[in-house]
């Protein structure tokens, strides 16, 4: 359930990652992290309780442009 609302939010379909990496398996951490950061409006309505984990655990909320931490790369 947790892997196909990540995909939801990616837009992505199941086991997409196979493609890319050649492995069967994905870690899932990796894949929330990536969703958290590209998607953070959709993943904190989907998964509000991980996105507040990895908000808390990361020091940062890419929902607010005024808060990052982590600037945009077209910004340097």
């Amino acid at each position: 359930d947790f892997l196909a609302k990540l995909c939801k939010i990616r837009q992505f379909r199941t086991n997409y990652w196979q493609a890319l990496t050649g492995l069967n398996e994905v870690n899932l951490i990796c894949v929330a992290t990536e969703a958290f950061f590209t998607q953070p409006q959709r993943m904190s309505e989907t998964l509000p309780t991980v996105f507040q984990f990895l908000s808390e655990m990361l020091n940062q909320d890419p929902r607010k442009d005024t808060y990052p931490l982590l600037h945009p790369v077209t910004n340097w």
